[in-house]
């Protein structure tokens, strides 16, 4: 079978999905900027912050719908004022902090990971973001952290919707990993989160274990053939 091709993309899915709308803003204030030259550096400055604002604003209220649509949650809306370190082309300077590991301690290679990540519409300023080393990074990302790594982590002082996400989305997926060996889901549309574990025969002559939720026995997760 042919592997499938996936794209990348420089700074992200959802960055290069929201670039035309971005552009079409950024447009419509130089179009409103050219025609009204003889405003005060304050004043321009002032409407420049307000059209970063706006675009912060949609990105996030895109991105909460995509989380509803994936994990069927609602979220607050991010209405943290956008910073310079935040944008993708000063992210090499974030990078460079080097900060230590929130988890190891680990300093000599540390970078920000994403606590919503970027293709859910996360934000790149630091109430979105924990310090990690690339092993806990790429745990965290995947969701496999142990329950001691996890718990090493705090999200006291991050923004409102990256704490919601952690606690109703990361958390949920790591419990089920701890609990069930998988990380693909974050609990039965129902709300159940407690599982039984059953191995099925099936037409074809092999063998399958699903999670069948035990709230409201509708089946949650298939693994797949198992030996």
């Amino acid at each position: 079978m042919k592997k499938r091709e996936k794209r990348k993309y420089m700074y992200g899915k959802f960055h290069h999905e929201t670039y035309e709308f971005r552009e079409a803003i950024h447009d419509l204030f130089s179009i409103f900027f050219e025609k009204n030259k003889q405003l005060s550096m304050p004043i321009h400055n002032e409407i420049i912050d307000l059209r970063n604002e706006i675009i912060v604003l949609l990105k996030s209220w895109i991105g909460t719908k995509i989380i509803e649509k994936k994990f069927g949650i609602e979220m607050p809306l991010n209405i943290t004022k956008p910073i310079a370190a935040a944008l993708p082309e000063n992210q090499d300077n974030v990078r460079r902090e080097y900060k230590p590991c929130e988890i190891c301690g680990e300093s000599r290679c540390a970078d920000f990971c994403h606590i919503i990540p970027r293709e859910n519409g996360g934000s790149a300023n630091k109430g979105n973001l924990v310090s990690l080393c690339p092993t806990h990074h790429f745990l965290f990302d995947q969701c496999r952290l142990n329950k001691q790594e996890w718990d090493k982590l705090d999200f006291s002082n991050k923004n409102v919707e990256s704490i919601k996400y952690a606690q109703n989305i990361i958390l949920l997926m790591l419990k089920n990993f701890w609990n069930y060996g998988t990380n693909k889901f974050c609990g039965c549309k129902c709300g159940g989160m407690e599982f039984n574990s059953i191995i099925k025969d099936t037409s074809f002559g092999f063998k399958v274990k699903r999670l069948i939720c035990k709230q409201c026995g509708e089946e949650c997760y298939n693994f797949g053939e198992v030996k």
